[in-house]
């Protein structure tokens, strides 16, 4: 890359990212361009230190450049003019990451195999978020309605944790003597609230332990309610397929939200990648994954409905472990097996959402505080008095999931609202907007070869 290339792409960056660019040479009122316009050879004093990490400079040859602009330098590179361009792009690389921006070298670095190939116009080197690529391609108000709807599905996690884990108690313990079964699951609706809300004002950082325990639980509590149905299924009890019923369309709107809710993992997607390696495999590494998903759920759905899909069965399954008939499928599927006579396995599938949920709410909570956070950053007193702003967010964030959970025990329903509304948004509009936008900017910023092409045949 030539010292003119140079000049025109730190002139793309500085229409592309403003912000970034001012001031950032010796607190110089300057920009970018106007410095290297000054003199190339500052670069050499400026930043030695920047230069620590670069290969040992080389000489290399350019023909024509594969921007689309003819390069003003035939003849081989001297090595104080290679020394300069590696300082150059290590300044670069130095003022983007202070601001956790796109890596220079994915516009300035055009010199790769791959890219000469045509192989690969993007390069993951630093972990985003849905939300940083929202900002970055949606704008302002993208931003806005993203984190909007972000908080929006955390809030309806978060009530469905508060919901689940005091029923799973209920249905393990049954009802307090002299008090009905809903003033029982109130009193664990608060027990579980003193429990968790306080860890919500706190600051995690290392879940890793933790996010592999909840993994493996949930892993063991699925494949054991699908091997418990299917033993029970062969054993000749649950329904014929003549006894089931096919449709029940009443039923649509809760699994329209249930179904999103139960496949969303879109605003993770960006962090997952990364790390990844060879990411010419990922759309075939998703797309079996989801397949397994499905597959999965289905083989789930199936075994539930011809051990308890029996419409004769009882609506409401007894409160007590290992006693008592099957019921029909319930709301919070690991309480059919309340009656599985043996106790132990019942005991663990009840118990199951509260091991897993009350670890994962303060979590959670914490992700739908700073997501608030970042909503509101715009208003002066939030940036004025951060600790005041992080406990009343933990507080907006932990406490009305509880009072919504006071309130009902239907967890479909909160599934379905949910996953229909914040859900949708999640895993079908925004990630379509930020990939359209993107290839839009891809178009107009990068130098692709069929640009290249059309200029040399012009």
């Amino acid at each position: 890359m030539s010292y003119s290339n140079a000049l025109l792409k730190v002139k793309r960056l500085e229409e592309k990212y403003p912000h970034y660019l001012p001031k950032a040479l010796n607190n110089d009122d300057t920009t970018m361009t106007q410095h290297i316009g000054l003199d190339f050879q500052t670069y050499g004093s400026i930043n030695d230190a920047a230069t620590q990490e670069q290969e040992p400079t080389k000489v290399i040859e350019e023909e024509e450049s594969d921007d689309g602009y003819l390069d003003d330098q035939k003849d081989p590179l001297t090595d104080s003019e290679v020394d300069h361009q590696h300082k150059f792009v290590a300044l670069l690389r130095k003022v983007f990451a202070k601001k956790k921006a796109v890596d220079p070298l994915s516009v300035l670095d055009v010199d790769s195999d791959e890219e000469e190939n045509g192989i690969e116009y993007h390069r993951i080197k630093y972990q985003s978020e849905m939300g940083l690529l929202a900002e970055q391609f949606l704008g302002p108000i993208g931003k806005f309605f993203f984190y909007v709807v972000i908080s929006a599905y955390l809030f309806g996690d978060l009530a469905i944790y508060a919901v689940s884990v005091p029923l799973s108690l209920k249905n393990v313990t049954g009802a307090i003597p002299n008090l009905t079964e809903m003033q029982t699951y109130q009193i664990y609706v608060g027990i579980f609230a003193v429990l968790v809300v306080p860890i919500c004002f706190l600051n995690f950082s290392k879940t890793k332990y933790l996010q592999i325990a909840t993994l493996f639980l949930r892993n063991v509590s699925l494949g054991m309610m699908i091997v418990i149905s299917i033993i029970y299924i062969a054993e000749g009890h649950g329904t014929s397929f003549d006894s089931l019923t096919l449709f029940n369309f009443s039923g649509m709107k809760n699994l329209y939200g249930v179904v999103i809710y139960s496949f969303m993992c879109h605003h993770s997607l960006p962090g997952i990648v990364t790390p990844i390696r060879r990411k010419n495999w990922l759309n075939v590494l998703f797309s079996l994954d989801f397949v397994c998903i499905l597959m999965t759920y289905v083989l789930l759905c199936v075994v539930a409905m011809f051990a308890f899909g029996d419409p004769h069965l009882q609506a409401h399954c007894q409160s007590k472990i290992g006693a008592g008939e099957p019921c029909f499928i319930q709301e919070l599927y690991t309480t059919n097996f309340i009656s599985y006579d043996v106790v132990p396995i019942g005991v663990f599938l009840n118990l199951f959402p509260v091991f897993t949920l009350t670890t994962n709410y303060p979590l959670i909570a914490i992700t739908l505080r700073n997501n608030l956070v970042t909503l509101f950053s715009p208003i002066p007193l939030v940036k004025k008095y951060p600790r005041l702003t992080s406990f009343c967010m933990s507080a907006i964030a932990s406490i009305p999931p509880i009072i919504v959970a006071v309130i009902t025990t239907h967890v479909t329903d909160l599934a379905g609202y949910t996953g229909g509304f914040a859900g949708m948004f999640i895993e079908f509009v925004f990630p379509a907007l930020i990939v359209y936008f993107a290839r839009k900017e891809l178009k107009e910023h990068r130098y692709l070869k069929f640009v290249n092409l059309s200029y040399h045949e012009s």
